[in-house]
């Protein structure tokens, strides 16, 4: 069990949310209003340029970023803000080119939206992948604020909080000066009859939700840390060892550890990995046929460190999902990546066979003739011909039983191996 935290900072009028994968920890910041980030709002008491930086700092754990600004919005487009960004080394993107899906979203550090409705389906699945994000509320680019809280609710009432549908009448200069990481060193901020924020169950808070800023009434900036479930296999240093036959797996809540790969296996998030030791010289086939989401599948022969070092990968071969095939070498390991297009995550079964040569004794097919072959030939002793037995049951001279002359085959291999 891995902990990821989220902080919910939630800014007068101004909506903000923060989730970090590094460490495990999730961040988002939801800022309820528009003026905080603007142009307008870098005028003295105010310094805007302060929390931005933390904000990045709390995406980053302290080092230089990469965001992309999902917005046409001058709440989040303006100037000073990018000057900010830029000047402090990070990357700062402002940008509504191309599809808002998964894969463009895990090219960055953290993502920025607000004034222009976005898929908050791939926000979250973000978050779950280890993103950040800020979600500006109070913009006015809706057509009222019921419309814009419908916009963001369903992402962040997954957090707990909810946006108010009407405006809060709050105008001025906010004096914050809470200690709190993303408000360290803050001092004011402006703000222009944004939205409230609250928590969908005040009677029952989570027991790490935390306000830090608030007007009578009226609740700005909050905290909130809670735990989340992760793969084992979640990362490729924690890659799981497996062999020939069939593996149930799941990339449910995995975040995305391998490189963002080129066509034809693009757009590839939420990956789970597993070890696999090739016992002879042979073609392997790995088979996510029987799975229940959007598959893609990669083979490397080591933890990648840059797109194109896969050795083999597959899209869609059965449907959506995936089946792949490589020449492996004897006695070598193999790194099998298993994600989902765009982030998608599922459940299903990975089968992998291996043709390289065979040991007449290795029932198994594992490159070792041992006590795992003997048990299942001797399972399966005096069985057949009708229905007739195969070499996975034991029969090695394929005359459909499995009698003395199979046990004779396997004992004159045993303890041999073809690696």
């Amino acid at each position: 069990m891995a902990t990821r935290r989220i902080l919910l900072a939630l800014v007068a009028g101004a909506a903000q949310f923060a989730y970090s994968e590094a460490q495990t920890v999730g961040r988002i910041v939801l800022a309820s209003d528009e003026r905080m980030l603007s142009d307008a709002g870098f005028v003295p008491p105010n310094n805007p340029d302060q929390l931005a930086l933390n904000v990045a700092d709390w995406f980053t754990g302290g080092a230089s970023g990469s965001f992309l600004v999902w917005s046409n919005h001058p709440g989040l487009t303006g100037s000073q803000l990018a000057l900010a960004m830029v000047s402090a080394g990070h990357d700062w993107t402002a940008t509504t080119a191309g599809t808002f899906h998964l894969g463009t979203l895990l090219n960055y550090d953290g993502v920025f939206v607000g004034g222009l409705a976005a898929d908050t389906a791939v926000l979250t699945e973000y978050v779950n992948a280890g993103g950040n994000v800020y979600v500006m509320a109070g913009s006015g680019a809706f057509a009222d604020a019921a419309e814009e809280a419908s916009a963001w609710n369903p992402f962040v009432q997954s957090f707990g909080l909810s946006l108010s549908p009407v405006s809060n009448g709050l105008f001025g200069d906010i004096a914050v000066g809470d200690p709190h990481p993303v408000t360290a060193g803050v001092n004011s901020l402006a703000y222009d009859d944004g939205q409230s924020i609250f928590e969908l169950d005040p009677n029952n808070p989570n027991p790490d939700t935390q306000t830090l800023i608030s007007q009578p009434g009226e609740s700005l900036l909050a905290v909130c840390e809670f735990t989340n479930n992760r793969p084992p296999d979640d990362s490729c240093a924690a890659a799981q060892p497996i062999g020939n036959g069939t593996t149930a797996f799941s990339t449910i809540g995995a975040t995305t550890d391998g490189p963002l790969e080129d066509h034809p296996c693009q757009q590839t998030g939420s990956d789970i990995w597993f070890l696999y030791a090739s016992p002879c010289p042979g073609t392997v086939f790995i088979d996510l046929c029987d799975s229940n989401f959007d598959t893609q599948v990669f083979v490397y022969a080591a933890c990648p460190t840059e797109p194109g070092q896969a050795l083999a990968c597959n899209d869609d071969s059965c449907g959506q999902q995936s089946l792949v095939d490589f020449f492996a070498q004897g006695g070598q390991t193999y790194l099998i990546r298993i994600g989902g297009f765009e982030g998608a995550q599922g459940t299903g079964n990975v089968t992998i066979s291996h043709t390289g040569t065979q040991l007449t004794g290795d029932v198994n097919g594992d490159g070792v003739v041992d006590l795992a072959d003997l048990a299942t030939l001797l399972s399966h002793f005096g069985l057949g011909p009708v229905p007739p037995q195969t070499r996975e049951d034991g029969d090695l001279d394929g005359d459909g039983d499995v009698d003395l002359s199979d046990l004779a085959l396997l004992l004159s291999d045993f303890g041999t191996s073809c690696v």
